[in-house]
């Protein structure tokens, strides 16, 4: 995907907005996982914070493990 470089800051900007407007009223989302481990910890709701733990981090070795394949 290319896109000239003065337009990348806007669509990523655009990108986050759409992401926490839809997450936020669905699931009470956080795209920030420290803003969703300090609501869970306040409010004493333990039941996802297994959940907002463990998936970034798989994300993020799925993610390393896709690009080493790819590139």
């Amino acid at each position: 995907l290319r896109c000239r470089p003065h337009f990348k800051p806007f669509s990523c900007g655009f990108i986050l907005a759409i992401a926490n407007l839809n997450g936020s009223d669905i699931s009470n989302g956080a795209l920030n996982p420290a803003r969703a481990f300090g609501t869970l910890i306040l409010v004493g709701d333990a039941k996802n914070l297994l959940f907002y733990m463990t998936v970034p981090m798989v994300g993020a070795l799925l993610g390393g493990l896709l690009q080493q394949i790819l590139l």
